[in-house]
């Protein structure tokens, strides 16, 4: 899959949102509510509504064109007042307001679908990044990302310090040089991300996917990488000291003058990792040709 393209199910649901009888439509997109928060705040229960979502399309680089936006019904018999037609043209406008096609110098609220331009400062909620902005530089520090769709995002050098990425899909992302200290990532992707000179200290990347990522020279000291997925990951002199890896897959990853002093390895999978170190292999690991690791008695 590639990464233009890659998506997982259910993310590029953007919002869900009530119609009443009487024609009202309520969606509060900032703070996630589901259905049955609407229902519970707007109508209450046995009111007369439809449930709806609104989703971008499964080609991102369509996500512009709200023409292919997708419309679903979550009903199984959907009455005869219903409009579907007018309810599509108010999201919509509301989806459009969302859209983020210029430069600006700072997003506050959201959640925003940042698509082009130059941001130089977000304080609030992003849903998506698309690979054409250029957030170079941004601060994000304290940013929600949690769950937005950044694939491919340019965010070199840019200030993520603290900012919630739990499970936001950052595959193919550029993040050189990029602050992600003490910031979570917690089952996020950041599958084939180039995270070069990244500074990770401190996050939390429980059960992250990190696999083919190249983390040359990042930092990841005391970072909690507990059951992550690092298979083929380029470590190459990165700083994993006292970093946490108890039962991480790091499958074929490359360890070469890596700084790995007080990192937890416990139940962590090294078969195949490529062990070019002055270091002798992890305790349960041995040398086998070619410089791979292999288990003891393996």
């Amino acid at each position: 899959m590639s990464c233009n393209h890659a998506r997982r199910k259910g993310e590029n649901v953007f919002l869900q949102a009530i119609v009443t009888r009487a024609g009202a439509i309520y969606c509060e997109t900032e703070h996630e509510s589901s259905h049955e928060e609407l229902i519970q705040k707007h109508c209450g229960p046995g009111a007369d509504l439809v449930k709806v979502e609104f989703t971008w399309p499964e080609y991102l680089e369509q996500v512009g064109d709200l023409s292919t936006w997708n419309l679903k019904v979550c009903e199984e018999h959907v009455p005869d007042w219903f409009d579907a037609e007018a309810v599509r043209v108010e999201l919509s406008k509301r989806v459009m307001a969302m859209m983020v096609t210029t430069d600006h110098d700072l997003l506050e609220g959201g959640p925003w679908l940042i698509l082009r331009g130059r941001v130089h400062r977000v304080t609030g909620r992003v849903a998506m990044i698309r690979p054409e902005a250029n957030l170079r530089f941004a601060n994000l520090s304290g940013a929600n990302l949690g769950g937005a769709n950044m694939v491919g995002a340019c965010l070199n050098r840019a200030d993520l310090e603290r900012a919630i990425l739990r499970g936001a899909n950052l595959s193919c992302a550029k993040l050189v040089g990029a602050n992600l200290s003490e910031s979570n990532l917690s089952r996020a992707d950041l599958s084939h991300a180039d995270l070069r000179q990244a500074t990770l200290y401190h996050s939390l990347m429980r059960e992250a996917c990190l696999r083919d990522a190249n983390l040359s020279e990042a930092n990841l000291c005391r970072a909690h990488l507990i059951q992550a997925d690092m298979r083929e990951a380029n470590l190459r002199e990165a700083h994993l000291w006292k970093a946490h890896l108890e039962e991480s897959n790091l499958e074929w990853a490359t360890f070469f003058g890596t700084e790995i002093e007080g990192a937890n390895l416990r139940g962590a999978n090294l078969d195949e990792a490529w062990w070019t170190m002055k270091t002798a292999p992890p305790e349960g690991w041995v040398m086998s040709s070619g410089e791979r690791l292999k288990r003891v008695g393996g």
